[in-house]
Formats: structure tokens, C-alpha cells, sequence
């Protein structure tokens, strides 16, 4: 297991570098801290505030929401990296020899790669939700290996619960994972069946993971307008909005988003160190009957993430589904192949990750460059004026930055700004939400008597016509970049 700080200590090195050198997050990753400040100071999902995501998300951001520290953050993130390679390690070496549990120590191979693909790969070093869905799902891998020896029932129930719990937990971060949870759980149903094996087992891991799914909607069981609001907030609008805002794929448009998602242009330099050593392995041990019931659950899983986004849409940082998919493949083909083969895989596996991780971070691009510069600057501003109130609807990060409480209920700017602008708002999901206001409505929320400062871009800022109420602070330095954000204070 040693071996495993090798790729985990590269991986931290380059987290380490691209904070230092900078980095930008996007707005989800944003959202969601707010959506864990917003934990923390008592407010509801859905009644308090909203995003489209579900009530799980909203513990796994404390780290950078207690902290207001982008570097916690990402270390958090790379945590969640690190166990989920150490899980995969250990999927891969528990094995029983001799009426014994033993952990191969050279079975590194498949935590290996995930340790250091995930944090080169859209999303991970970023901290995307994915990354935190990967997580429970190897700790219910992990569970389910270890729960197998088990000889007591009771302790085996016991392992399953747990198995079937952090799975639904793990699919309740990102639901594109409930459809091939449920193509492979009713695979190795109608495997027992086949072989005539009793269900006990499997009905309490299937019962286990719908409480994992539904834990955190628990509390809006306490009256009807509560379960109103978690249905429309969880399902109602997103359907909607599916509607609205996306073209129904066609099998060419699915295909081609495919192709992109899977490209070398996607993995970038991380390709190699995928490719060869899958290709490795699947011709080494392809004959194995083992292995072609592992591949058939690995084909169900990523046939389900695809219907998944055929129904949905596709982003970029969704390849961390599909590649976690892939190393627990190879963590479970990995369990039945030769020491030597283990042996080269990991020199393999190793030589990538010191060559990729450790080789320079690439400078960041011009436009990024000046967007963190601004950043900084109206940063620094707020940070002269901590008793002053401000609102910032297109930057929401200084929002949690600086522990500002969000104005409006949608909290990503598509749920406020994108939204106060479409007709969307108008349908009914919209109002039980509290989301059909329109751009006006939210200008006076912005702008009210008690905003001591607003920052806006300069269409926003002619949209609101705050220039009424408020006059532009001179902020040195912010010109320099020829920022098209502006600091206003109440007149």
C-alpha cells in the first residue's frame, strides 16, 4: 500500500502548484460551497434557497465553507481523490487464502491510476461533484468485497446495509448514476437466481441504497407544501428546464458528444497512461470467465451512464463517472491476474504518474490570467469594507468568500440572471420555488437600501440602471486589465 503515496504525493504536489499558480473554478463548484454556507447558518434546500442539485451535495463542501479558503477546498478534494484510490487498491487485494483475509500489497495498479488520472481529468483537481460520487461509490465497493467473507449473516446484512447505503448516497450526488446501479443490481439478481441462491441479501441492499437515495429528504415529510417544494426543486423544474433549454439528442448528436467526451482531446496528455495499460490487461486475462461476468457489469454500467446522459445532456467533467467506471473493472480483473502482470502494470502505472504529475503546470491562459487578477482586486476591496453589505450576482464566489449571504434564491447565475430572462419562470415548478421573478424584480433585490456595495458588468449594470442609486468606486489597478466589472456604493 506504500506504494500508493508515490501517485498520491505526485497528485498533491500538482494540486499544490496549479493553487499556487492559480486557478480558476467554475460556478457550480461555487454554488456549492454557498450551498454548504448555507447549511451551516440553518438555511433549507429548496425552502431557503435553490439549485437544481439534491439535499446530499450539501454536506460535502464544509471544508472550503468553514475555511472561505479555495486551498482547503481543493485539498478536500484531493482527500476524496486519495480515498477513492486506496479504496480501489484495496477492492483489488482483499482476498481469502486459506479460510483467511489477506490484502495483496502489489494490486496497486487500478488505485493507482485513478489516483493519478482524476485529478489531470475535467472536474477533479476543480473538486466537481463527480469526484465525491466516485467516492461512496468505491467505499460501497469496498464494502460489498469486504462483506462477501463475511461467515456471520448478521455481519454479512449488516456489510450489505452498509454497501446498499452509500451507493444511494453516492447516486443521490449525481443521479446519472441511479440508472447503471440499476442495470448491474438486477445483472447479479438474475445471477442468483440462475444459480438458485436465496434474495435476502440482495433485497436488504436494494431496500439500504433507497434510504441512501432518500435520507436527505426525510425532513420535507413534515407537511404537504414541503414535499411540494423538495418535488418541484429535485424534479419538477429540471424537467422543465431539459425541455426548455436543450434539443433532444438524436443518435448522431449523442455520438458526437460521445466522441468528444471520450477523446485524446478530453484526457489531454493523461491518455497514454490510460490506454495502454487497459489494453494490457483486457489482452492478458480477456479468456478468463471471471473476468467476461466483470466485463458484462463494467458494459451495463457504462450503457447506463450513456441512457443517462441520452436523457439528460452531457458535460465535460461527466468523464469522471465513466472513468471511475473503468478502473473498478480493472480493480476487480486486477483481483485475478498474475503476479508478474500486477508487477508490470504498477511500473507501468508509476512511470506515468512521475511523468505527467511532476512535469510543469502550464501557465494559464491570458483571459484566465486577468479574470483571477480582477478577482483579487475586488477581493481586496471587500476585504477594507467587512462591514459593509454587497451583492454580486455574476461573481459568486466572493459570496462565500467573504461569508455574504447570496440575495437572491437561485443561487447559480442561470437560476437567477438566465432564468429572470426566460419564460421558464413563468411555469408552475418556476413559482412554488419562488423563481418567477423577472430581471427587474431582481435589480430592486440587488440594489435594495441595505446593499452597501454592488458589483456588476457593465450590461448588468446598464440592465439595473444602478447607477440611480449608486456611483462607481475607483478601485486601483481593476482598469488594468480593462475589467468589465464595477464596484458601485450607495450614494
Amino acid at each position: 500500500m506504500a506504494v500508493l503515496s508515490i501517485p498520491g504525493l505526485a497528485s498533491l504536489i500538482y494540486m499544490f502548484n496549479t493553487w499556487k499558480r492559480g486557478i480558476r473554478i467554475d460556478w457550480d463548484i461555487d454554488t456549492f460551497i454557498v450551498i454548504s454556507q448555507k447549511y451551516i447558518s440553518g438555511a433549507e434546500f429548496y425552502t431557503d434557497f435553490f439549485d437544481p442539485k439534491w439535499p446530499h451535495i450539501q454536506w460535502l463542501y464544509l471544508p472550503g465553507a468553514l475555511s472561505r479558503s479555495l486551498l482547503v477546498h481543493q485539498f478536500a478534494s484531493w482527500i476524496a481523490i486519495a480515498l477513492t484510490g486506496i479504496s480501489l487498491f484495496l477492492i483489488s487485494s482483499i482476498k481469502k487464502v486459506g479460510g483467511a483475509v489477506r490484502v495483496d500489497t502489489i494490486a496497486v495498479f487500478s488505485g493507482c491510476l485513478y489516483m493519478t488520472l482524476a485529478q489531470l481529468l475535467p472536474g477533479g483537481n476543480n473538486g466537481q461533484l463527480e469526484i465525491y460520487a466516485n467516492l461512496f461509490m468505491s467505499l460501497a465497493l469496498l464494502s460489498g468485497v469486504f462483506s462477501f467473507y463475511l461467515q456471520s449473516t448478521f455481519y454479512r446484512v449488516c456489510g450489505f446495509s452498509l454497501t446498499g447505503f452509500l451507493m444511494g448516497f453516492g447516486c443521490g450526488i449525481r443521479p446519472n448514476l441511479i440508472i447503471p446501479v440499476l442495470l448491474v443490481g438486477s445483472f447479479l439478481t438474475i445471477l442468483q437466481v440462475i444459480h438458485g441462491k436465496r434474495l435476502f441479501i440482495s433485497t436488504v441492499a436494494a431496500i439500504a441504497t433507497v434510504i441512501g437515495l432518500a435520507v436527505p429528504f426525510i425532513p420535507y415529510l413534515r407537511t404537504p407544501e414541503a414535499i411540494r417544494l423538495a418535488w418541484s426543486g429535485a424534479f419538477g423544474i429540471l424537467g422543465d428546464w431539459n425541455v426548455a433549454m436543450y434539443t433532444p439528442y438524436s443518435l448522431n448528436g449523442l455520438l458526437s458528444d460521445l466522441a468528444i467526451l471520450y477523446s485524446p482531446r478530453v484526457y489531454g496528455q493523461a491518455f497514454a497512461l490510460l490506454l495502454f495499460p487497459v489494453l494490457l490487461i483486457v489482452v492478458l486475462h480477456w479468456k478468463r470467465r471471471c473476468n467476461w461476468l466483470i466485463c458484462t457489469a463494467g458494459s451495463l454500467y457504462a450503457i447506463g451512464l450513456i441512457y443517462s446522459y441520452y436523457l439528460t445532456h452531457i458535460h465535460h467533467h461527466y468523464i469522471l463517472l465513466d472513468f471511475f467506471g473503468i478502473c473498478s473493472v480493472l480493480a476487480f480483473i486486477e483481483r485475478n491476474t498474475t503476479l508478474t502482470h500486477r508487477k508490470v502494470l504498477l511500473l507501468i502505472v508509476l512511470f506515468f504518474a512521475s511523468a505527467l504529475l511532476l512535469r510543469p503546470v502550464p501557465a494559464l491562459s491570458k483571459a484566465d490570467a486577468n479574470y483571477l487578477y480582477e478577482q483579487e482586486k475586488i477581493s481586496a476591496f471587500l476585504a477594507d469594507h467587512p462591514s459593509k453589505s454587497f451583492a454580486a450576482p455574476e461573481l459568486i464566489n466572493l459570496h462565500w468568500i467573504h461569508n455574504e449571504p447570496v440575495k437572491t434564491r437561485g443561487l447559480h447565475q442561470v437560476w437567477s440572471i438566465n432564468l429572470a430572462t426566460n419564460s421558464l419562470r413563468n411555469t408552475y415548478h418556476a413559482r412554488v420555488l419562488g423563481l418567477d421573478k423577472g430581471i427587474k424584480e431582481l435589480c430592486s433585490i440587488w440594489t435594495s437600501e441595505s446593499v452597501d456595495y454592488v458589483i456588476m458588468s457593465t450590461s448588468l449594470l446598464k440592465t439595473c440602471q444602478a447607477t440611480k442609486s449608486y456611483y462607481v468606486v475607483d478601485v486601483p489597478g481593476l482598469d488594468k486589465v480593462g475589467s468589465s466589472f464595477h464596484i458601485l456604493e450607495r450614494r
